[in-house]
């Protein structure tokens, strides 16, 4: 199997363990290093004889993260120690390991690769690449929306990365740009690889501590079902759509809430948020972040190749509209009145009233079918439930609770016209309880207009 040196890009045997041309590290040992001292990981100290701390770089769910010097390559490498309370958990020790050994398979550029894995007592340290700069995360905080031709540039890397892993197999999971890390040079290196499917697959609380929120993971991710490369796709949308707009498609105040929007609620367009934005950028975050994989790219290189495409279409077009062209000077023809001819059919008031009635029908009918479909099409999931609590309501004759439950429920379903057809009704049902006399008058007289105005229609036909 051929693989591509992250540094140099050289292209090299798979079993060479470092380059030949940059002396690159390419894989450590399949089996880990035993630690059997526990290190004190302050500056200066050294991990397994070869590691010397320099520094603490970070912190976070998964562990802290360290700069040390490799004393055998004599090269700056990161120290990434995971938190023993995850690694103590039954199963996951062993199972990291083996997805650590899958991840070793990516070699590109853009992906950072573990070299080595030291396992000590409870835990483990990663021995990975160092880059000096700053996560994509801190870049959205910093500078907001992106300009198209910088988002391109991180953008494109990304994808390359996220390909390079597709192609053997592996899924990151955890796509977010917090796991972005951009270089001086707008250079990407994607970190984590591995991780994901033991650690940050499981977001919610669990054993007592919060690993992250959900909210780049895709419908599928959320819901516990298997995912493939799609999976990082949607992420790699919901990456894109903070950096062209600077907000998250989707907040909420709990981990659930986050988790319904990324099943059920379509993002907000981009162009909405940013109306400057070329339609092609908006097509391409919402066509990523699709709720059903099989609607999104297949592969992030298709990514890639619409943004190409799209950015060729659009170069050489003026911004500006084209100047207004010079008037020629023609002789106007002359005048000529055309002979007085019938009135048209269309001219006749009964023609006329006729065709406006049967307009009102179609609309009628038009509106209709629209409210039958997004009823039919709403019958489901959480309509169905807001239905089914309001009914019992309904059964014991309490239609003002029954207008409460619907109300509540448009609330969590905006935009749903069952919802508001069902309110609107149960309403009607409470008010003809508490006030029967004044319903009755205002059916008398809604009776009343009506033959007045299919009295007047008739006259204006007989005319």
């Amino acid at each position: 199997m051929m693989i591509q040196c992250p540094e140099c890009g050289n292209v090299i045997e798979d079993a060479i363990a470092n380059c030949p041309s940059c002396g690159c590290l390419l894989a450590g040992d399949d089996e880990p290093t035993r630690i059997d001292k526990l290190p004190s990981f302050e500056s200066g100290a050294k991990v397994a004889d070869r590691y010397e701390i320099i520094s603490e770089v970070g912190k976070g769910g998964f562990g802290r993260v360290f700069r040390a010097q490799d004393l055998e390559a004599k090269r700056s490498v990161a120290l990434k120690v995971l938190n023993p309370a995850i690694m103590s958990e039954e199963g996951v020790h062993a199972r990291f390991l083996g997805e650590l050994k899958i991840a070793k398979r990516v070699a590109h550029p853009n992906v950072i690769r573990p070299f080595d894995v030291l396992e000590l007592a409870g835990s483990c340290v990663i021995v990975m690449e160092f880059v000096e700069g700053q996560s994509l995360k801190q870049m959205i905080r910093n500078e907001g929306q992106f300009d198209i031709q910088k988002a391109k540039t991180i953008i494109s890397q990304v994808c390359l990365g996220l390909d390079a892993a597709h192609q053997v197999g592996v899924v990151h999971r955890d796509i977010k740009p917090q796991n972005i890390l951009i270089t001086k040079n707008l250079g990407v290196k994607i970190v984590d690889f591995g991780l994901a499917r033991h650690l940050g697959g499981r977001s919610i609380s669990h054993t007592g501590m919060i690993l992250g929120t959900p909210d780049y993971m895709s419908p599928e991710q959320v819901s516990g079902k298997t995912v493939d490369a799609r999976s990082d796709i949607y992420s790699l949308g919901v990456v894109m759509y903070e950096m062209f707009t600077g907000k998250l498609p989707f907040t909420g105040e709990t981990s659930v809430a986050l988790i319904m929007a990324h099943l059920r609620k379509p993002p907000e367009s981009p162009k909405r948020l940013r109306p400057e934005l070329p339609p092609w950028i908006s097509y391409m975050i919402l066509k990523a972040m699709a709720k059903k994989p099989s609607k999104r790219f297949r592969k992030s290189t298709e990514i890639l190749e619409h943004m190409e495409r799209s950015i060729e279409q659009t170069e050489g077009v003026p911004d500006e509209e084209s100047p207004t062209p010079v008037p020629v000077k023609t002789q106007r023809p002359p005048i000529i009145k055309a002979p007085e001819s019938r009135r048209p059919i269309w001219a006749d008031r009964k023609w006329r009233l006729l065709s406006a009635a049967l307009f009102c029908f179609i609309l009628l009918l038009a509106v209709v079918a629209f409210i039958a479909i997004r009823t039919h099409f709403e019958s489901s999931g959480m309509v169905r439930h807001i239905i089914s609590v309001a009914k019992q309501y309904e059964e014991q004759l309490d239609y003002y609770g029954a207008y409460q439950t619907y109300i509540s429920g448009i609330n969590e379903v905006p935009g749903s016209v069952s919802l508001y057809v069902r309110a609107a009704i149960a309403y009607i049902q409470h008010f003809s309880r508490q006030h029967p006399s004044v319903l009755i008058f205002f059916l008398l007289g809604a009776l009343i207009v009506l033959s007045a105005l299919l009295f007047l229609i008739q006259r204006k036909l007989k005319r």
